[in-house]
């Protein structure tokens, strides 16, 4: 059973926090990733309208959670979101789900009732990891958002040798990953921002070529890159055949998790196989540098089948389909609420 933090005893800072001091909190956390760090959130949202809050035990950060807010002028009501987080597991600290509790606590007494505002989060925890948790989410006050679709993906347990992940591997990519091996193919790694442009003229080339509908802006990405400290920096793996690069893949790799953000391959790259060189790369060095799993970036076989078996191939012989725990609100106003929904279908009706 969770126990609980006693809150009388822990004190909370909202707005506190220097960013040379939130760069090395988010590196002390295992459950940190890409979305909660200072640089991704001033990007995607502006830095006018991020909010972070503590949860202190003494001198030392046990908790912690970067918010974007919106909020409609001259009224008390809006929303503020956390994406994939909090972060409540400490890498030097065992797994207390009394931590998560107490977070969460003080998340909804400082944004839902103090600031009338909807609290939305996507909460970074996988179904089944910690069965405790919805029970908590729920205790505390909190409902899962049943209209928001999951994340869904593959997640590699890194904990195996290399030579039982290969072994694992699905025969057919395995296969297709031996004879892209023979191909004579160069890879360089870093995290420059050279071998990020890279990346991006082969992804724009891509682009180009295929004509399809961009969800994700490589161009935000690029700009996150170039002022994200080295720690916290993506990781970027560019195949070249003859000197050309024909094939590039960017991962996250903050926290205990690296993730396939970004991919993209020539023609040159696709008749070599290069992606299936890369990605046995990046799986290697995430094990190699102590990561615990990898995780492939989603997996939806309606969006792109031919992507989706490729991802299966590589998850294995028995993938694990891996859910998030899902998207949960909280409120104490009702204004907040009607209005955020009024402006999600508007935006809906804009779109469509």
């Amino acid at each position: 059973m969770s126990t609980k933090v006693d809150l009388s005893r822990c004190s909370i800072e909202v707005d506190e926090v220097t960013r040379s001091q939130w760069k090395q909190i988010v590196d002390s956390f295992s459950d940190a990733n890409l979305y909660q760090t200072w640089d991704y959130e001033a990007v995607h949202s502006g830095e006018q309208r991020i909010s972070r809050l503590l949860l202190k035990q003494g001198d030392e950060v046990i908790g912690a959670a970067q918010l974007r807010m919106v909020q409609v002028p001259f009224l008390r009501a809006g929303i503020a979101y956390i994406y994939f987080g909090p972060m409540w597991r400490r890498r030097d600290r065992e797994t207390d789900l009394g931590i998560l509790r107490a977070l969460l606590t003080a998340l909804r007494e400082e944004y839902a009732v103090k600031r009338k505002l909807l609290l939305r989060i996507a909460i970074n925890i996988r179904e089944g990891r910690q069965p405790e948790a919805a029970g908590i989410l729920l205790e505390e006050g909190f409902k899962r958002a049943l209209r928001f679709r999951p994340y869904r993906t593959f997640d590699i347990d890194l904990n195996p040798t290399l030579e039982d992940l290969r072994k694992e591997l699905h025969r057919r990519w395995r296969n297709h990953l031996n004879k892209a091996e023979k191909a004579e193919l160069v890879v360089e790694a870093g995290t420059d921002s050279d071998l990020f442009a890279q990346f991006h003229q082969i992804y724009n080339d891509l682009h180009a070529r295929k004509g399809f509908t961009e969800h994700i802006s490589v161009d935000d990405f690029s700009k996150i890159q170039e002022q994200l400290p080295e720690t916290q920096k993506m990781r970027v793996l560019i195949a070249r055949h003859n000197g050309n690069a024909c094939s590039g893949i960017v991962l996250a790799t903050v926290g205990d998790t690296g993730v396939y953000l970004l991919g993209a391959t020539n023609e040159s790259g696709m008749k070599m196989g290069s992606s299936y060189v890369l990605q046995w790369q990046a799986l290697q060095w995430l094990k190699e540098n102590g990561f615990q799993y990898y995780d492939l970036g989603g997996a939806n076989p309606d969006a792109n089948e031919s992507v989706y078996h490729f991802k299966e191939g590589l998850a294995g012989k028995n993938p694990e389909n891996a859910t998030a725990l899902g998207v949960w609100e909280t409120s104490a106003s009702p204004l907040s609420p009607s209005v955020v929904r009024l402006g999600e279908a508007i935006r809906k009706l804009t779109k469509s």
